[in-house]
């Protein structure tokens, strides 16, 4: 019996299905663990260079907040990266996880791209996968 050209197609896509989800989640679990860890990622760093790059912009009193607050971001940004990348390794990915790190994506790239400009091509990338992934593995 032989495939069609959709079914191989699907079949060799790195975003496709399993694998594409899989290999994200791995990334959001890792990165949600960095939060809470000055040996991966220097959250109260990045936040206060967040805060100085959008102070004089109408982001600054709420990066200022951020910024004060680094083990309060490191909880609402850290546990739903870890939660939503354990979903995708665990083959129990849903619309409400992809949405969810859609969301933190964009965050992100709100705060962040003043003092870290490669978080919007990285940032991108992941959403474009995040959408990829879902869009051809439903749920």
């Amino acid at each position: 019996m032989t495939k069609s050209y959709d079914q191989v197609r699907r079949g060799a896509s790195l975003v496709d299905g399993r694998l594409g989800r899989r290999l994200i989640g791995g990334v959001f679990v890792v990165a949600g663990l960095g939060k809470f860890s000055d040996r991966i990622e220097d959250l109260p760093a990045t936040l206060d260079a967040a805060a100085a790059a959008n102070a004089a912009g109408p982001l600054s009193r709420p990066t200022g907040w951020l910024a004060s607050r680094p083990r309060t971001v490191a909880l609402v940004v850290g546990v739903p990266m870890v939660a939503t990348g354990v979903a995708q390794l665990s083959g129990r990915s849903s619309r409400l996880a992809a949405a969810t790190q859609l969301g933190l994506l964009a965050g992100f790239s709100l705060f962040l791209h003043g003092s870290h400009p490669a978080v919007l091509p990285v940032d991108a990338a992941f959403a474009a996968a995040i959408v990829a992934t879902h869009r051809e593995g439903g749920r």
